[in-house]
């Protein structure tokens, strides 16, 4: 088997901290043709063992990778985690996870945009409020908006992508259709707030030249 068949089979077995059954497995089915006995420790440690009369040997690894546990799941069914090794939250920001179960989802942060557009909203309105609905300050307002959503129609498609390439398709289909949504959702709105920006500056030309005129 080649080097990066053994080491897809390794990464894709589930085994994070305190739960390495899975690669502990693979690993045993790797090493049988080349060990003569196969053991285990109550720990958990697999021990392979190859006789001969030379010096001994011993290579020692972990089997276990970093991850996160599940704390606490509310009525609405987001689930609370915990960091299992040295995980932060900015790298497991828009990260897929996958279950011991089986089931995938994904770590995602899409109230950060949509928190920044309402910001920029709330300004809109309040410019509104002080009779200055056609402004450079609204027509920038909107941009940024659009641009907000881009980046998050950007990440949404990049999961996709992500999600067929890693066949996660066949285990969590059920994704499939909210996220084809949120990229139809994202797409109309950075499209209209482009689109609105263009026309608040473009008022706001001819409302200067129409006071200039006066």
């Amino acid at each position: 088997m080649e080097m990066i068949q053994v080491l897809t089979r390794l990464v894709e077995a589930f085994g994070p901290s305190g739960c390495e059954h899975q690669v502990s497995q693979v690993i045993e089915e790797l090493a049988r043709p080349y060990v003569d006995e196969i053991s285990r420790d109550t720990l958990g440690n697999l021990i392979c063992h190859k006789k001969g009369s030379g010096p001994k040997v011993m290579f020692s690894a972990h089997m276990d990778s970093i991850g996160l546990v599940a704390t606490h799941i509310d009525e609405k069914g987001f689930v609370r985690v915990g960091a299992l090794g040295g995980v932060s939250a900015k790298e497991v920001a828009y990260t897929p996870v996958r279950f011991q179960n089986g089931t995938c989802g994904l770590i995602w942060v899409s109230a950060v945009p949509a928190f920044l557009c309402l910001i920029r909203f709330w300004e809109i309105c309040e410019s509104i409020r002080k009779d200055r609905s056609f402004s450079m300050e609204n027509a920038l307002r909107l941009k940024r908006m659009s641009q907000y959503m881009l980046a998050d129609t950007i990440l949404y498609t990049g999961f996709l992508a992500w999600f067929f390439l890693a066949g996660w398709y066949v285990a969590a289909a059920w994704l499939i259709f909210p996220v084809l949504l949120a990229i139809f959702i994202s797409v109309a709105l950075t499209v209209l707030c482009a689109v609105l920006s263009h026309l608040v500056q473009k008022a706001e030309e001819i409302q200067e030249e129409q006071e200039l005129t006066i």
